[in-house]
């Protein structure tokens, strides 16, 4: 998802000394392998991305959708390196990647040092299919398809309205402590409290009757 500019970048917006960087990362059973698309190598978060200018592209363009659906990318290679284990392609074709963990991210970088300001865009999905594209008079590609899943959201709440999650938030309140066995319950009219699912007696002692005092009968829920 796309993420607002930090002053940093802002600064280096306007003073014209800004390029963006795309990186792919995908998680196989023998490692990680991480391309850009820039000319040199980048290095972020820790971890290094191949350069591969002009090696990787999205026909379909980057979207971003406000639905909660599945979001899908298709990354094209060029098939000439298909069995070139020394290329990106290549040696992911060797391996085992489906449904495998995808990141797909941009970076500005400030063309003055190349240095990188700050990550602009994330996306995170999975690695489903591979798909070759072989026509006449056109260049052979191979087309890894991925898609993501539907809770794309950064801070996104875990929670859910429950005794436990409740406890969590507040651990003094107790009000969904009985939601779960009581939400089919059917409570029927007419019926002494006592006897009803759920009745808690809110006391003893003193008084009587049907007033509010220390002996006041109540049904949790």
């Amino acid at each position: 998802m796309p993420r607002p500019l930090t002053a940093s970048g802002r600064a280096a917006l306007e003073a014209q000394t800004i390029a963006v960087v795309y990186l792919l990362e995908v998680a196989t059973d023998e490692g990680t392998q991480r391309i850009n698309s820039w000319n040199m190598d980048i290095s972020y978060d820790g971890s290094t991305w191949d350069a591969a200018p002009e090696r990787m592209t999205l026909p379909d363009g980057i979207k971003v959708s406000k639905a909660l659906v599945p979001e899908t990318f298709r990354f094209n290679f060029d098939g000439a390196h298909e069995n070139d284990t020394s290329e990106f392609i290549g040696l992911l074709l060797t391996r085992t990647w489906h449904q495998r963990p995808v990141r797909f991210f941009g970076l500005l970088l400030d063309t003055t040092d190349y240095s990188v300001i700050d990550e602009f865009y994330s996306w995170r999905g999975f690695a489903d299919r591979v798909s070759a594209q072989s026509n006449p008079g056109s260049p052979a590609l191979i087309e890894l398809h991925c898609e993501s899943g539907t809770f794309r959201a950064q801070e996104r709440n875990h929670t859910i309205l429950a005794h436990n999650d409740q406890l969590k938030r507040d651990a003094t309140d107790v009000f969904l402590r009985d939601m779960i066995a009581k939400q089919d319950q059917k409570i029927p009219y007419g019926v002494e409290w006592d006897k009803v699912p759920g009745y808690r007696s809110g006391g003893s002692g003193g008084g009587g009757g049907g007033g509010l005092g220390s002996g006041l009968r109540t049904i949790s829920f």
